[in-house]
């Protein structure tokens, strides 16, 4: 199906070639095509010549000086410029004769094209022109135009994408290519869309759209340009009629479905599939309205943002199925965004918040796969010296604290609020929510009802060290949390784990030997930038490594070095659980 980047070649290819010609007569054989009589058509096109041609959405304006000849190409349909002795053919179904001898035919195999001729002053009177949404390429389409238009749909983003009445031109194909990109599940509903994510879905739209008229559109199976023009925007496709094939950035093999009755392609992974939005999760889940109104001028410093595509686990979502069968992508974003809202519901401290929202800037891609490459098996804290660096050089930030009158050392040396981090077995902020988003995410043993009972038994305390300490009001609750932990710690500990951590080791240590990565941009790369990295390298032993990251189903029996235990033994009701054998 032709879509706004196809429509728009043929515009720009037709503009060359028929302009000012002389119409000299007008046949039609198959009628239906036309919305209005024949001989209205006949009556304002015999004698006159097109001066221009125009687009809305992926509607053809061919201007004559008193009226518009819409056409919409649909499904097949196609303009031919022939000549006026040449046979007509099979499924060309309107001839426009010029005075010079030549002809332009519409060509559709499936007859569902439509045109129809309105007088200039009434052309935003006819529904198909008075209902177009804005185009990918508007400079008036915006997050909060889209904000506004999907908030109150419960329908699939992929089906609103194809609502001609939100965005002008998607079709099929670039909807799936934008929502790609823009790395949103096809199944998201409108109404969980944050203004973020139509952020995301604007730069994606305009970005796609834009190389794709440059590029004369995607030429497949399903539409092919008749005016000698290649679409080849089909070599950038990354998901469209790639079903079974391996995404060119995580590995994961992608999928067809269908949304709305439309076939669909995405990537399960590298497309978050959360039903409403964490970051809506966490504010209702805390009990704000809103987002604290001193956060939310934080949530677009770019040193945070890089945080988005830095998973929480490890790298390992792009890894092997047969090994990782995670619930959820989940960012070392979305996890600094919970410690930093958990720690203001407990405290009221903006400062303690922000520096919560900010103690994870240092995480470098695939996080503690560092670890490894450095031998750091029991602190794994190698990351933590560029916190310092990473936000100094952050003047965005820098400007921000300024205005809310707090030194930047306080927030880079997080760990002066020991609410926030402390060293185990003790427990803090950074440490829960830790072991609530493996939970959800990894092992899978925590319900919504039961992160709710643990934040409705959470407690400040003063420990033995006479400093604060995040606890419990409940030995229950307690108990339920060090369980799971213990069930955290135990997979952190398998042979399928460590042999996997190692790998992805392996290969990111033989992509700096090679000078394809260096070690300080994974501090300043993310996950998906290291991967397109990764993919497109022609070290073939990479590759197999690689290969194996990605498909392997059972890892050998090999034995590794004690790694780092993840015990915990919190306080209750001010006094330490003294479990040892289970913390």
């Amino acid at each position: 199906m032709p879509e706004i980047a196809e429509v728009e070649t043929v515009r720009n290819t037709l503009k060359k070639r028929i302009l000012h010609k002389k119409i000299v007569d007008f046949k039609v054989f198959y009628t239906p095509i036309l919305l209005d009589d024949e001989n209205y058509f006949k009556e304002n096109l015999i004698g006159k010549e097109f001066i221009d041609i125009k687009r809305i959405g992926k509607w053809l304006l061919f201007e004559t000086e008193t009226h518009y000849l819409l056409s919409h190409l649909r499904m097949e349909g196609k303009y031919y410029l022939k000549q006026e002795d040449d046979i007509i053919e099979k499924h060309e179904h309107v001839e426009f004769v010029f005075e010079d001898g030549s002809d332009m035919r519409y060509h559709d195999t499936r007859k569902f094209g439509r045109m129809k001729i309105v007088l200039k002053e009434h052309l935003y009177e006819f529904e198909g022109i008075k209902k177009q949404g804005l185009e990918p390429i508007d400079e008036r389409l915006s997050k909060e135009y889209l904000k506004e238009k999907f908030q109150k749909r419960n329908l699939p983003m992929k089906t609103l994408l194809l609502d001609q009445t939100i965005i002008s031109g998607l079709g099929n194909i670039y909807a799936d290519e934008v929502l790609f990109d823009a790395r949103i599940s096809p199944f998201k509903k409108g109404c969980d869309i944050t203004l973020e994510k139509c952020e995301r879905i604007k730069k994606s739209a305009k970005k796609i759209i834009e190389l794709a008229i440059k590029d004369g559109g995607t030429t497949i199976r399903s539409y092919t340009s008749s005016l000698g023009v290649t679409g080849r925007f089909q070599t950038h496709l990354m998901v469209h009629q790639k079903e079974g094939e391996f995404c060119t950035i995580c590995g994961t093999k992608i999928e067809k479905v269908f949304v709305g009755g439309r076939s669909t392609y995405y990537c399960r992974k590298c497309q978050d599939t959360f039903e409403i939005s964490l970051e809506q999760y966490y504010l209702d889940l805390l009990g704000f309205q809103k987002m604290p109104e001193f956060l939310t001028k934080y949530l677009s410093v770019p040193c945070l943002l890089r945080l988005k595509k830095v998973g929480y686990f490890c790298g390992m979502d792009y890894a092997s199925k047969h090994i990782y069968s995670f619930k959820e992508y989940i960012s070392r974003y979305d996890h600094s965004l919970s410690v930093a809202l958990l720690t203001y519901k407990l405290t009221g401290s903006k400062k303690e918040a922000i520096a919560g929202l900010f103690h994870d800037v240092a995480t470098p891609s695939f996080s503690h796969v560092i670890d490894y490459m450095n031998g750091d098996y029991i602190t794994q804290e190698n990351t933590e010296e560029y916190t310092e660096k990473i936000l100094k050089n952050d003047s965005e930030l820098q400007k921000l604290l300024e205005l809310d009158h707090i030194k930047l050392e306080e927030i880079i040396n997080f760990k002066a609020f020991p609410v926030v981090d402390n060293k185990r077995p003790k427990l803090c902020v950074d440490r829960l929510d830790g072991i609530i988003t493996s939970a959800i995410g990894w092992t899978k043993n925590m319900t919504q009802k039961e992160i709710s009972e643990i934040i409705n038994h959470l407690a400040i305390y003063e420990n033995e060290e006479k400093e604060e300490e995040l606890g419990f009001t409940s030995m229950a609750v307690a108990k339920k949390v060090v369980s799971i932990n213990k069930e955290i710690d135990k997979l952190c500990h398998s042979t399928e784990d460590n042999y996997m951590m190692n790998l992805l080791a392996t290969i990111t240590k033989r992509a700096i030997e090679k000078g394809l990565l260096t070690y300080e941009e994974l501090y300043t790369y993310h996950e998906i930038e290291c991967f397109e990295i990764l993919n497109n390298a022609e070290d073939k032993e990479l590759q197999n490594l690689l290969k194996t990251f990605r498909t392997i189903r059972n890892v050998p029996a090999t034995s590794y070095p004690e790694i780092k235990r993840r015990k915990i033994n919190p306080l209750v009701k001010g006094k330490r659980m003294m479990i040892e054998k289970n913390a």
